[in-house]
């Protein structure tokens, strides 16, 4: 299986309708709220460090995520918008997204934070990619740069 990762702001927001069918099915309203948002201009994920990156397997996108400054935290960056079709989970999917984002994360930052406590597996898997737990309001997660 090729997992090819795209930018996503030549999808946005039409591309990315499917994903939002699916999370919706789910209960799961990142992606509405990501939709949203972009049409609106709120958030494009086009500042200093930004990216919102999709994933590509046989010409279907299978998931989403994306990096945007923290609000919380002054200075850092944090992972946001996740977001993989069931059929498509632990194949390496949302890793590979990950990796990617993060990728030049620490050209820009010596802190990427997150909030998973949007399902019960989120803080499992970012901790599978180095975060550590931390009691912050608004965050569950940290990576710093070594």
């Amino acid at each position: 299986m090729d997992i090819r990762i795209v930018d996503a702001s030549q999808f946005m927001p039409e591309g990315i309708r499917p994903l939002e069918i699916a999370a919706s099915k789910e209960s799961i309203k990142n992606i509405s709220r990501l939709i949203q948002e972009w049409e609106l201009g709120k958030n494009l994920f086009n500042g200093v460090g930004e990216r919102l990156l999709l994933a590509n397997v046989n010409e279907e996108f299978v998931g989403i995520g994306g990096l945007l400054r923290c609000k919380d935290i002054p200075g850092a960056l944090r992972v946001s918008r996740f977001y993989v079709l069931p059929g498509w989970r632990n194949k390496g999917v949302a890793t590979t997204i990950a990796q990617e984002v993060l990728k030049d994360a620490f050209k820009f930052t010596n802190c990427v934070t997150c909030n998973a406590l949007a399902s019960a597996i989120a803080g499992t898997f970012w901790e599978t990619l180095g975060f550590v737990k931390v009691e912050f309001p608004g965050i569950t997660h940290m990576l710093k740069q070594n």
